[in-house]
């Protein structure tokens, strides 16, 4: 028995020692579990197999939670499905464009300019109009580089060309007529008589100074001293146009006059009678230098012609989304998106029956 018991107790160490082991191999292996399932769970982040409760889009890389989309809906215009996908594309298209076409410091200028229309007339937050407005233009941006496959060598020649004019510093006189004080023949009147002064050898200056200065006149005399420009730049000492940005009749009483010249006769706009000094033109740059530009003034051109189906802009959107792998888990999203695609679609299809009964006609 002695014996036995001998041995019983030479076994109970070494019996006691493989419990401790077993146990301390559990805890290893727990440990190593809950490790590489928190890997797990962070590789299911980064593909996107995940649990749609966690997650319900996806786009480039960045996940968005409920919380996410419920955020921008509250933050800015309330609970509704349709403003969910509508703020939840902003993010996302954002989150593709933003750093493929980044805004310029122009860009930056006009949205800071309309941002007050918006808020005014629309009631949104500055917050939300600057965001609404920066990704129309980042949209705006991608949808006319697409249009640039319209564009042939051809086109860009021959706008260049023909169509393209070089820089024009200039400065006008306007007499505005406000429909009771000034009629729009007495605004004919002053402004043919500011030429006639000009003719007599006085100074533009001088007939400015004489007509600003004027209790008579003063109130319908507007003088403007820019540079009008094809293609926008900050190369200039005065304020800036663009062409296109000013009536044509404005436009062809400039181009008539040669540099150091002022007009004629009157020219009539929609504001009034303006009398034009051409102070001086710039030389035409070199095409390879204004390539891209003249490339964007077509692309916008085309964008608003006749040729372009009114749904390329959404199509565009939306092909361009699922090749950035834009996926949505939540079912009620997915559903809402997919019904938003189905839209732009269908007016597609009525366009093409129209035109078919067009043809069979």
């Amino acid at each position: 028995m002695e014996e036995q018991k001998n041995i019983d107790e030479k076994n109970e160490p070494i019996s006691k020692g493989k419990k401790k082991f077993k146990l301390s191999t559990l805890i290893i292996v727990s440990v190593i579990a809950l490790l590489v399932g928190a890997l797990i769970m962070f590789l299911l982040s980064i593909t996107g197999n995940f649990s749609p409760s966690e997650f319900v889009a996806r786009v480039n890389g960045k996940n968005y939670s409920a919380n996410d989309v419920n955020k921008l809906v509250s933050t800015y215009l309330g609970d509704d499905m349709d403003m969910k996908i509508s703020l939840l594309l902003d993010s996302v298209d954002y989150e593709i464009l933003n750093e493929k076409y980044p805004l310029t410091d122009k860009d930056k200028e006009e949205l800071e300019s309309y941002i007050m229309y918006y808020t005014a007339y629309y009631g949104l937050s500055e917050e939300y109009a600057k965001q609404y407005l920066t990704i129309m233009k980042l949209r705006e941006s991608y949808y006319l580089d697409c249009l640039t496959k319209y564009i042939s060598e051809e086109d860009i020649n021959s706008y260049y060309k023909n169509d393209f004019i070089a820089d024009i510093e200039c400065e006008h006189i306007l007499v505005k007529p406000d429909g009771e004080t000034l009629t729009e023949e007495q605004s004919l009147t002053i402004a043919n008589e500011i030429i006639a002064k000009l003719n007599s050898g006085k100074s533009f200056e001088e007939v400015l100074t004489e007509y600003e200065n004027s209790e008579k006149y003063s109130d319908f005399i507007v003088h403007e001293s820019f540079t009008c420009q094809s293609i926008h730049s900050d190369n200039t000492d005065t304020d800036s146009i663009l062409f296109s940005d000013l009536e044509s009749t404005f436009v062809d009483g400039l181009l008539a006059l040669e540099n150091n010249t002022f007009s004629v006769t009157p020219v009539e706009t929609s504001y009034g009678y303006h009398v034009i000094y051409r102070k001086n033109q710039s030389e035409k740059p070199a095409l390879d230098d204004i390539k891209n530009d003249i490339l964007k003034i077509l692309a916008e051109e085309y964008a608003m012609s006749e040729e372009v189906d009114s749904t390329l802009y959404s199509k565009l959107l939306i092909d361009l989304r699922k090749v950035n792998g834009f996926v949505i888990y939540d079912s009620e999203l997915k559903d809402a998106y997919e019904e938003y695609c189905k839209t732009a679609l269908e007016v597609v299809e009525e366009e093409t029956e129209q035109d078919l009964t067009n043809v069979s006609e």
